[in-house]
């Protein structure tokens, strides 16, 4: 980190040092927050956007340099909340929001771009969720479910579309049911659903971080299904496809057979849950 300092130093405004610093910053960062060092992985955090937000306003055709900015405001928002700073975090999303919007009102419509709009409403509604405003939370979600309704419709090969608007479905209804606000909650959870479905059927031509992303989404769906998403009645078996293709692609993943065994078991399906369960335990050294 040192010596990219340095360099960039010697070069403030080159780029690819810019980037490059960004990218070590986000590495020590989560280095950092690994070992236990919250306060020190902010600093990093707040060096790693403010070199992505210069990257993303110097160069916005650069479709990369927006991506980590909205990666970087994610992470710094969501650790200082651990340290108690949550207006600080606050302010980050609403920076972000402010500064995307410009971007979207100063060129053509890009779905990419639209698509980070929704992903920071999501990021923000989940810091909103974390410091227990429900209310501005759920508003934050609402603005971000009608932007990924469009994006699937209009590119339905788009793994990580169908997985933002799972997503941010999943959530709305989480905060919905807590309300008491069941009936509403259930037809969210089956758009969510029918959204995951897709998702996984795209499984195919997933590159390694759309397929984590996917598997881990798949077994938390699953796992909501059978737990807090009880409530709102869903189809039994729908818990059941989403662990399975969870544990498909991560076969390894003790916590995924777990799931899968819960789901089973409140299937009804005894011998499949015992398998499975017996099998979470072997990966998981019991």
């Amino acid at each position: 980190l040192e010596e990219k300092e340095r360099v960039l130093s010697g070069s403030p405004r080159h780029p690819e040092y810019r980037f490059q610093l960004a990218f070590s910053c986000l590495g020590y960062a989560r280095l950092l927050d690994s070992m236990g060092r919250p306060s020190e992985s902010v600093d990093r955090w707040t060096r790693a956007l403010a070199l992505s937000e210069g990257l993303a306003s110097d160069f916005p055709s650069v479709p990369t340099y927006p991506a980590i900015y909205v990666e970087c405001g994610h992470a710094l928002s969501n650790h200082l909340v651990k340290c108690g700073r949550e207006k600080e975090a606050e302010d980050v999303f609403l920076r972000m929001l402010e500064r995307h919007q410009r971007r979207l009102d100063s060129s053509p419509p890009d779905p990419k771009d639209r698509w980070l709009l929704a992903v920071i409403h999501e990021g923000y509604g989940d810091v909103l969720t974390n410091v227990n405003r429900a209310e501005p939370a759920s508003q934050q979600f609402a603005k971000a479910i009608p932007i990924m309704e469009d994006l699937v419709e209009r590119r339905p090969g788009e793994l990580w579309y169908h997985l933002t608007y799972a997503s941010v479905l999943q959530k709305q209804a989480k905060g919905m049911l807590r309300s008491g606000q069941v009936r509403e909650a259930r037809q969210l959870v089956l758009r969510a659903i029918d959204q995951g479905k897709k998702g996984a059927s795209l499984a195919h031509a997933a590159d390694p971080v759309q397929r984590e992303a996917l598997k881990n989404w798949l077994n938390g769906m699953a796992w909501f299904l059978v737990t807090d998403g009880s409530s709102a009645s869903p189809p039994p078996r729908d818990a059941v496809e989403m662990a399975q293709v969870a544990v498909r692609l991560g076969p390894t993943e003790g916590r995924f057979w777990n799931t899968l065994g819960v789901a089973q078991y409140y299937a009804g399906d005894y011998a499949a849950a015992r398998t499975s369960l017996e099998k979470s335990m072997e990966l998981q050294s019991g």
